[in-house]
């Protein structure tokens, strides 16, 4: 990869330190997110590795998901649970401008370490909180992963084959969401305490807390489920096409078996999509404001319409439907495999899948940064280090730590 970051001071975070004591995705990624856009990013992480290290896939002993998550970052070991690793962090602190953290709402608190007792110990900065239900509200206390923050947000009930069972997503979405507006919210944070010194506000130091939990991220993102509830009285259901909206959004099949996603918004869209298998009739039905008559006449529309795209896709080759959609003007797109996507010259060309390099697994390919700078150019620096990798070199430069006092801390478990 070539890299301009010299030129652009190192990344458009450069100069932004982060302590990331995550243990789990949703908190990690926030903090590659960061890291990947330049911030100063040093992982915190219990003497033994942390959860992602024990998750498969895994090559040779190396655990794909660190090596993701952890790339950009330095690694520090810690045992937080020990006063003497507690005394330690709440040293650390004090040199950094963002603390990460995912643990279950109470537990730093029971280990001296959370906001007011870091704020006392001299600490000035953004703490992310990513926990299952947030650290407020009946449920904060308790544990939560990904699926049970997607089943409470609303998109588990969407999510499924019509007239069939509700199913998680093959992914963690609620765990990149979450990260992904909780870095949002340590920039937002970040932006409003610079705006105070700028403008001459007094402001007292101390520890600015952003709370996110697992299911918010991703109920953010469904755009209008509590508004159609609330004013239509409609409960969102599982179907390939939102039909009570005029869309016809689906997966479809072309006669060589090639999968392919059709998404029409809207009267023009979906004008185009008829026009491009030359179904007349359906036009002008379209043309006549079908669409406005109702309910229950968009959805025999849309049923009626999605039948005869079907049809038409099913006896035509992948090369007749791209070439018939692309002299319409569709919004469409074949459904990639990740095959497909590793070698996608649109990927490749954006640099949206970037080879970085592995001390141990050598070459390996991974999802590039985004997003992209007009003044910038990020890249993956490093891949996740091992456990306390930076150990001698962060612990020595920022508390003094000569290599005796190190040698027993490794010793007694503290590191």
């Amino acid at each position: 990869m070539t890299t301009n970051d010299q030129k652009t001071g190192g990344g458009v975070l450069a100069g932004l330190k982060v302590l990331d004591l995550a243990h789990h995705y949703s908190a990690a990624f926030a903090g590659v997110l960061l890291a990947d856009l330049g911030a100063d990013v040093t992982v915190v992480e219990h003497p033994q590795g942390n959860v992602l290290r024990g998750m498969l896939p895994q090559r040779h002993g190396v655990p794909l998901w660190s090596t993701l998550v952890g790339r950009n970052k330095g690694n520090i070991s810690l045992k937080l649970s020990e006063p003497r690793g507690q005394e330690l962090l709440r040293r650390l602190a004090t040199e950094y401008d963002v603390l990460i953290e995912n643990f279950r709402p109470g537990t730093l608190e029971r280990w001296g370490l959370g906001p007011d007792d870091l704020a006392a110990a001299g600490a000035d900065l953004v703490m992310l909180r990513v926990s299952g239900y947030g650290q407020s509200g009946p449920k904060s206390a308790r544990p939560g992963f990904g699926g049970a923050a997607e089943a409470m947000s609303g998109l588990t009930q969407m999510t499924g084959p019509e007239g069939g069972n509700p199913i998680l997503l093959s992914t963690a979405i609620a765990d990149g969401a979450a990260g992904t507006f909780g870095a949002l919210g340590v920039l937002a944070a970040l932006w409003q305490r610079a705006s105070a010194r700028a403008g001459g506000e007094p402001r007292r130091p101390g520890v600015e807390v952003v709370d996110i939990a697992l299911f918010e991220g991703v109920f953010r993102l469904i755009p209008t489920q509590i508004v159609e509830y609330d004013q239509c009285g409609i409960i969102p259901g599982r179907s390939g096409s939102v039909r009570e909206h005029g869309v016809i959004r689906g997966v479809y099949r072309a006669g060589d078996g090639v999968d392919f996603c059709v998404s029409s918004v809207g009267p023009r869209a979906i004008r185009r999509m008829l026009e491009s298998i030359a179904a007349d009739s359906l036009v002008a039905e379209l043309d006549q404001d079908v669409l406005g008559e109702g309910e229950d006449a968009v959805v025999d529309f849309v049923t009626r319409s999605e039948k005869a795209f079907t049809a038409w896709a099913a006896g035509s080759s992948w090369a007749e439907v791209a070439a018939a959609l692309d002299r319409t003007g569709m919004v469409y797109e074949r459904v990639h495999t990740v095959a497909d996507i590793a070698e996608d010259e649109h990927f490749l060309a954006r640099e949206d899948v970037v080879t970085a390099h592995d001390p141990i697994l050598g070459e390996v390919r991974m999802p590039g940064i985004v997003p992209k700078f007009s003044g910038f150019h990020h890249e993956v620096r490093t891949t996740g280090k091992q456990v306390g990798a930076d150990n001698e070199t962060l612990y020595g430069a920022l508390l003094d730590l000569t290599p005796a006092e190190l040698a027993a801390l490794r010793g007694e478990g503290v590191i």
